[in-house]
């Protein structure tokens, strides 16, 4: 029966996919989705907290900055291109 897992840290991410590989499960293209989708999702997360961080701190010392802008990015792994 399938089961459902939420991911909160890429490293877990990680050991759960090395884990299924060692059962030798098997992914079908739905899970491939879901995974890259899972990473992609975590980085983002992680990479806006951090500007955010950084935002604070600088607004905390009244210095001044802003987010200047972003464009999209590819990361690939095992996976496939997230």
């Amino acid at each position: 029966m399938p089961q459902a897992v939420t991911m909160w840290s890429l490293p877990r991410a990680f050991e759960l996919v090395k884990g299924m590989q060692a059962q030798e499960l098997e992914w079908g293209e739905g899970y491939l989705i879901l995974s890259r989708g899972a990473i992609g999702a975590i980085l983002r997360g992680q990479m806006d907290q951090a500007i955010d961080e950084r935002l604070d701190r600088m607004a905390a010392r009244d210095e001044a900055d802003r987010r200047n802008g972003s464009y999209p990015r590819h990361l690939l792994t095992e996976l496939g291109d997230s």
